[in-house]
């Protein structure tokens, strides 16, 4: 039984070594099409967030993204976008962005939903994000997944 779990243990560790890691690159330009003031400071606002990408495979595409923002009085923000993507073979792909941080920069999660052709696997993969903005119409976002 010992050995058992000893081989178990192993083929667990040696197959998190073989897994390989993807990453995509956008350069993002935002929009606010439109936003309600909250009396204390914060705000809801609903974006838009769209621009090219490129992953560690070769690829590149178009991504845009809209949903709704709620940033409160302390410039916490709470976002939740659904993205539409493709890449240079016309496969398409559709994730959900969701993060908890401050506003100007912070981590999240990237849902792959629905895709066609190479994203065809990645449906229901989870990969973290990382995004930074210039100022409040151009950031840059990174995100990382385990094949």
């Amino acid at each position: 039984m010992i050995i058992l779990f000893k081989i178990i243990i192993l083929t667990l560790f040696f197959s998190n070594l073989n897994a390989e890691e993807f990453s995509l690159k956008w350069s993002i330009t935002v929009k606010v099409l439109d936003k309600i003031e909250f009396i204390d400071g914060g705000n809801f606002r609903v974006n838009t967030a769209e621009g090219s990408w490129e992953d560690t495979k070769g690829f590149y595409g178009y991504l845009k993204c809209i949903g709704p923002i709620i940033i409160d009085n302390k410039k916490n923000l709470n976002l939740n976008l659904m993205c539409d993507g493709y890449d240079n073979n016309n496969d398409r792909f559709q994730i959900n962005l969701k993060r908890n941080s401050v506003e100007d920069a912070g981590i999240g999660k990237a849902i792959y939903i629905s895709g066609t052709g190479r994203y065809l696997n990645f449906i229901d993969k989870e990969c973290t994000y990382a995004v930074n903005y210039l100022n409040p119409k151009v950031g840059f976002y990174k995100q990382i997944c385990k094949d």
